[in-house]
């Protein structure tokens, strides 16, 4: 959350509402797209959130559906609110 708060959390929120996850740069984007696709995330976990961005940054947001948020950070939640 503190990095987040920052001017990297700035600059990862323009990349995601810019649409840099719908573009593909080359075959190791597209190996790194298809692991994160295939991610089940423990939203319990403290490594969710950092999972969850990631997500966010190599897909377009539009094609990203998350099944609740019970277990996310409140910052995160608030975050995830505010990119829609």
């Amino acid at each position: 959350q503190t990095l987040y708060d920052t001017a990297v959390g700035d600059v990862t929120q323009a990349l995601i509402r810019a649409g840099f996850g719908a573009v593909v740069v080359d075959e190791a984007d597209s190996k790194v797209r298809a692991q994160l696709g295939g991610m089940t995330l423990d939203f319990s976990q403290p490594e969710a959130p950092a999972g969850v961005l990631a997500v966010l940054l190599f897909h377009p947001l539009e094609a990203v559906e998350l099944e609740g948020m019970n277990g996310l950070p409140d910052w995160l939640i608030t975050a995830l609110k505010q990119l829609n």
